[in-house]
């Protein structure tokens, strides 16, 4: 229990690495941890006034100034990297409820920092000058107010668009005015709304419970639903996620039913392409994407139907000599991919198997994490290339540090039930 080389906590909730290569650690019941890089160890922060509910960390975000913002179950913390790493709590605007279920925090280009959770209000704004928070006025003639707020979308310098639970919201910073914006007038927006994507077109797209597109010229919605029996429709209509790639091709990841292509050329949906057609036979659970410089696609399959790759022809080459060395990853359950500075491809698979694989000499590598022939469930289920090169791997055991050079994994955290690490934009 006293190992600081180790976290006794078993639920990782939040992992964030911050500028300055901090990597911060926030558990279900087990408080904030941040781990040192020079003696390899955890140190676990002292919350203020903490009791079991505030030991539970929902999520993390690091400000344009390098502090820290900590949402627990009950309250919003703010470490102050300009202070000594000062805590201090971010209470409601009435200066002494505090803030509970933070589920969104986004920082405009002044440096005002949006809070969106469910409990007491929607959306808050806080001044770093003044240090205070304001609600904004919830007041509105539809009678409809945001639920829990997806993401947070500049949509120019006067509003904000809100993806919610419950619909898409507008928000005017001079006004301070929320409003329900409806599809041309119609009826609200399938909900819940899970993401807003920006193209290089300078328009919107807005998915979720169904596809929409915004043209801001028009000031027009278009909605797209999947059409039995029509190859250019979309696939399914629960969206969760978007990307636009190099080729201005955007990409929708959706709820068992694949991936979808809207192609720049035709502006179908795999018109002429046919790669929805072989996805549909080769697999409608796709767990990871990645897409390197030269337009081959690797895609990572939850239903045992291994890696597969989509060259620049939309053509699979998985099975041709040309990717042999990734022949080990025949119907295994592949998880997450990811890429370094190099262009090496890091792949994470099921029996713990973490492959490395130079796309310019079709070369492999396969490491397992030591142990792996005790417990050939378990899959690498998140891998992280930090600042420094360092290679985070998470399996349901727990989080390993991964060494290129030795091919040796260290044992960070034991029993973390870890799904998945991320790494702050910044």
């Amino acid at each position: 229990i006293n190992d600081t080389t180790s976290l006794r906590y078993h639920q990782i909730t939040a992992l964030l690495e911050s500028s300055d290569g901090t990597i911060w650690i926030g558990t279900w019941a087990g408080g904030l941890h941040k781990y040192n890089r020079e003696k390899d160890n955890f140190i676990r922060i002292a919350l203020p006034d903490q009791n079991d509910i505030d030991y539970n960390i929902g999520s993390l975000f690091e400000d344009s100034k390098g502090g820290i913002w900590i949402a627990s179950q009950f309250k919003l913390l703010l470490l102050k990297k300009d202070k000594n790493e000062a805590l201090e709590e971010i209470f409601h605007p009435d200066g002494k409820s505090s803030l509970a279920d933070v589920s969104s925090i986004y920082e405009d280009n002044k440096g005002t920092i949006y809070i969106s959770s469910d409990n007491p209000t929607p959306l808050l704004a806080y001044n770093p000058g003044l240090n205070t928070t304001a609600a904004y006025n919830i007041t509105t003639s539809q009678d409809v107010l945001p639920g829990n707020i997806n993401q947070t979308f500049p949509f120019d310098e006067k509003n904000l668009w809100l993806a919610a639970d419950n619909g898409l919201f507008n928000y005017n910073i001079k006004t301070r005015e929320i409003r329900l914006i409806r599809q041309n007038n119609a009826p609200e927006m399938g909900n819940p709304l899970n993401f807003i994507l920006e193209t290089t077109d300078d328009n919107l797209w807005i998915g979720g419970d169904k596809l929409y597109l915004y043209n801001k010229l028009e000031k027009q919605f278009k909605q797209f639903t999947h059409e039995a029996g029509n190859p250019k429709s979309i696939s399914g209509n629960i969206l969760t996620y978007g990307f636009q790639d190099n080729q201005k091709n955007i990409w929708f990841g959706s709820f068992s039913q694949g991936i979808n292509v809207l192609y720049n050329k035709t502006k179908h949906f795999n018109k002429n392409y046919k790669l929805a057609e072989k996805l549909e036979n080769a697999s409608k659970n796709i767990t990871a994407i990645y897409k390197n410089e030269k337009g081959y696609l690797f895609l990572g399959t939850w239903d045992k139907k291994g890696l597969l790759i989509v060259n620049d022809k939309n053509e699979f080459v998985q099975s041709t000599s040309e990717f042999s060395e990734l022949n080990h990853l025949k119907e295994k359950v592949v998880r997450t991919i990811s890429a370094d500075k190099d262009g090496i491809i890091w792949i994470g698979s099921e029996e713990n198997t973490l492959t490395r694989f130079d796309f310019q000499t079709k070369q492999s590598k396969i490491y397992r994490i030591p142990g792996s022939e005790d417990n050939s469930e378990s899959h690498i289920t998140g891998i992280l290339i930090d600042s420094n090169k360092r290679i985070w791997v998470a399996n349901p055991t727990g989080v390993y540090l991964f060494d290129p050079t030795t091919g040796t994994f260290s044992n960070l955290l034991k029993a973390a039930n870890t799904q998945n690490i991320v790494e702050d934009s910044r």
